[in-house]
């Protein structure tokens, strides 16, 4: 889906590799400075207005003149700390084994182990998302060094697979922890409690700035169902902007 939106812009609307360094608005624009992340090179652009759908983790820590109102209800909601590890095997064992097609594997060591739904039977084998972690334990997770976190997930999983897991685990593993990633900071935006009432002050905006994206989709947030939602409601609050403009 995200490649089939990118496919739909106008060529060259994307810039990649650009990191947004400041941030400010006035009654009548918004203006962007921001770097090239191979080159170094700093940059401006300037807009009627910007709809903005990074994290609010990273957001806040740009410099920018956003209101004190918009600062606190976009430090409200959790961040969430996640991690994700897979592991890649010689043989869909799970299969041939245990008859899982899909779906997933609850475990108290090793979060969900999730099963690829896709190319079922097939002879090249295929990766499992080995580990999925959440709070501390994903915290503990991002300390260990590479081997460290395949002998974790190794262990996990054998206790599910007994015989199989260790055996057809061809050596090649990766993975993501959100709140390491720089651009990230967190998987999610988690609004829990009272927080949700910080969310009207979000959905309102600054004079030139909109924020979209999942985290204003609390029943969604951390999906790309929530991010679609998002655009929709943001969509309508620019429409109504320019048109009283």
């Amino acid at each position: 889906i995200s490649f089939a939106l990118r496919d739909a812009l106008p060529r060259g609307a994307l810039k990649l590799n650009k990191e947004v360094t400041k941030i400010s608005q006035s009654e009548n624009g918004v203006s962007i400075n921001y770097k090239d992340t191979m080159s170094g090179a700093e940059m401006t652009t300037t807009g009627d207005y910007l709809i903005s759908t990074i994290p609010y983790a990273v957001v806040t820590e740009i410099e920018n003149d956003f209101s004190a109102d918009i600062i606190d209800a976009m430090k409200t909601p959790a961040p969430s700390e996640v991690a994700k590890f897979g592991l890649q095997m010689k043989s869909r064992f799970w299969e041939v084994e245990d008859m899982i097609y899909g779906g997933v594997s609850t475990t108290s060591v090793a979060g969900n182990i999730a099963y690829p739904s896709a190319d079922l039977h097939g002879t090249n084998g295929g990766v499992l998302l080995a580990s999925y972690l959440f709070g501390g334990r994903s915290n503990n997770f991002s300390a260990m060094n590479m081997d460290e976190k395949i002998e974790y997930a190794l262990s996990a999983g054998e206790l599910v697979h007994p015989g199989q897991y260790r055996k057809n685990f061809n050596g090649k593993a990766a993975g993501i922890i959100w709140q390491d990633e720089k651009y990230n900071k967190s998987g999610w935006s988690s609004w829990r409690g009272d927080s949700i009432k910080k969310l009207p002050t979000i959905l309102k905006g600054e004079k030139r700035v909109l924020f979209s994206g999942d985290c204003i989709s609390p029943r969604l947030s951390g999906w790309m169902a929530g991010a679609i939602e998002g655009a929709w409601i943001t969509i309508a609050e620019l429409d109504k902007r320019v048109g009283m403009g």
